[in-house]
């Protein structure tokens, strides 16, 4: 049965070779942890390949590409807000001046 699930899960759901544990790992509980880290990726996976799956999650979500487009006026706005630097940088700056 756990080959089984092994096959399944690199062929059928398509979690990568790497994510797995080997049979022996279970089998004579070599491994536990790594038993359980293969466990939630193959949720993982399931989550990301098969998202129509309504039963319950495990795993983390993998995340999804967010590209934002931003508009001129938006750029601009943005740059005056902050002298032209990133916010990253404006607060740097300014923690920077305060030690002066």
């Amino acid at each position: 049965n756990i080959s089984n699930f092994l096959k399944a899960a690199r062929t059928t759901i398509g979690v990568p070779e790497y994510d797995l544990f080997e049979t022996v790992d279970l089998f004579e509980a070599k491994d536990m942890a790594l038993v359980v880290r293969g466990i939630h990726s193959v949720g993982s996976t399931v989550q990301d390949r098969i998202p129509s799956f309504p039963g319950p999650h495990l795993g983390v979500t993998k995340s999804k590409k967010n590209e934002r487009v931003w508009t001129e006026e938006e750029r601009r706005r943005n740059a005056n807000e902050h002298g032209g630097m990133t916010k990253l940088a404006a607060g740097s700056h300014g923690v920077m001046q305060r030690g002066a």
